[in-house]
């Protein structure tokens, strides 16, 4: 038997991506995408205080954040927001939103654990933007150079030199090509 699969046709949406597709539909201004690379490794469960730790505290700047974009004129019409989170792994945890669409609740809630691979964080990022761009492009809408907010609090740990220099320079040269802005965060 031949395998039809076809990964485009197959996709499965999710509400949130079904409003984001009908607000394209209506909001037909140039988008600004933000994409957060959060870690979320075993070290952001350290304790900042007595009650806190680095991670919790990440979550309420992080939501104090979206919501101000979101009471912002421009950015709550213009900002899609994606946010991916790693460890050990990559998840994008938040698909790339409209802020009006978002669920902002749902896209800071983290938990951490295990190793910071910064490698496998950015690139999932990356892929995150690449397939934003993608299924923007069948759209009107045009897009602003991409954003990427890495953010992370230390070393990374399970990490290979090389893993970390190819994708190191792989945003280098996206930014040299005026195709990305990075702004790292130490927490």
């Amino acid at each position: 038997m031949q395998d039809s699969y076809k990964q485009e046709q197959d996709r499965v949406f999710s509400l949130d991506e079904f409003r984001q597709f009908d607000r394209l539909s209506q909001n037909t201004n140039s988008r600004i995408p933000i994409f957060f690379c959060v870690d979320v490794s075993g070290s952001m469960s350290n304790r900042v205080g007595i009650f806190e730790t680095r991670l919790s505290l990440l979550s309420k700047v992080m939501k104090s954040l979206l919501n101000n974009m979101n009471n912002h004129p421009v950015l709550s019409e213009r900002a899609v927001v994606g946010v991916v989170t790693y460890n050990n792994i990559a998840i994008l945890q938040q698909p790339a939103l409209d802020l009006g669409v978002l669920n902002i609740e749902n896209a800071v809630k983290f938990s951490a654990a295990n190793q910071t691979v910064f490698s496998l964080g950015l690139r999932r990022t990356l892929q995150a933007i690449d397939q934003y761009r993608d299924s923007v492009r069948r759209s009107d809408v045009e897009t602003f150079t991409p954003m990427l907010i890495f953010m992370t609090d230390g070393q990374p740990v399970g990490d290979d030199d090389s893993e970390i220099e190819e994708v190191y320079n792989e945003i280098w040269t996206r930014v040299r090509r005026n195709d990305l802005y990075v702004f790292p965060i130490g927490i």
